[in-house]
């Protein structure tokens, strides 16, 4: 699992969070994304104390410009994204549906 990118969602506390320290664990560099900037710098300070390595991409994932926003970053970070995992809770609402949406 050395030298992989991984890019973990939802990534500031609970099931995100225990994923991004484990990945960072196996030797994966972690791109923490999420919302919440305190906390996501919360896990950063969690794997780099563990002797892992991290970088905090902050994006409200239901704004497609926050998405496409985050693609760009992680693009100008690495060539290719090893893992995906994609815990972050959107809501769609009552007036939109994101399954089946082309993100």
């Amino acid at each position: 699992m050395k030298n992989r990118f991984a890019v973990v969602t939802g990534s500031s506390t609970g099931i995100g969070q225990a994923i991004a320290l484990e990945l960072a664990k196996q030797g994966v560099f972690i791109a923490l994304a999420g919302r919440a900037q305190d906390k996501l710098l919360k896990t950063k300070s969690l794997i780099t104390s563990q002797g892992g390595q991290s970088e905090v991409f902050l994006g409200d994932f239901t704004k497609l410009d926050s998405l496409n926003a985050l693609i760009a970053l992680v693009k100008q970070r690495t060539e290719e994204v090893d893992i995906l995992v994609n815990v972050a809770g959107i809501w769609h609402g009552p007036d939109e549906v994101y399954a089946g949406k082309d993100f």
